[in-house]
């Protein structure tokens, strides 16, 4: 896994010479190695987005979607990776925040 996040964050510094073609859920390619990675890095981009809204001063309870997209608008996708594959490489990461099990697009029709 850390090794998926230290290719998806070379890739990312590649900014628009990006090659690598990220798997959406539901799709037979995204397995759960990805998923695995994919909450990792959700993980990491929500507690950026936290430190940055707390570094702003907001002291109310923070909801973790404007964190996350606080995370994620503010710090590139590159450096949250690196930071994700450093979390996971350190034995920091559990998997405590697994993603829910979503069906692909029109299944059960």
């Amino acid at each position: 896994m850390a090794s998926l996040c230290a290719t998806l964050a070379y890739d990312r510094a590649l900014g628009e010479k990006s090659v690598v073609q990220l798997p959406r859920p539901g799709t037979p390619e995204c397995d759960e190695v990805f998923l695995a990675a994919w909450s990792a890095f959700r993980h990491v981009t929500t507690q950026i987005g936290q430190k940055l809204l707390v570094e702003d001063g907001h002291s109310r309870r923070l909801d973790p979607l404007d964190a996350f997209v606080r995370g994620r608008d503010e710090v590139p996708a590159h450096l949250r990776w690196a930071e994700t594959e450093a979390m996971i490489r350190a034995g920091e990461w559990s998997g405590h925040a697994p993603l829910p099990r979503t069906r692909s697009r029109g299944a059960g029709r």
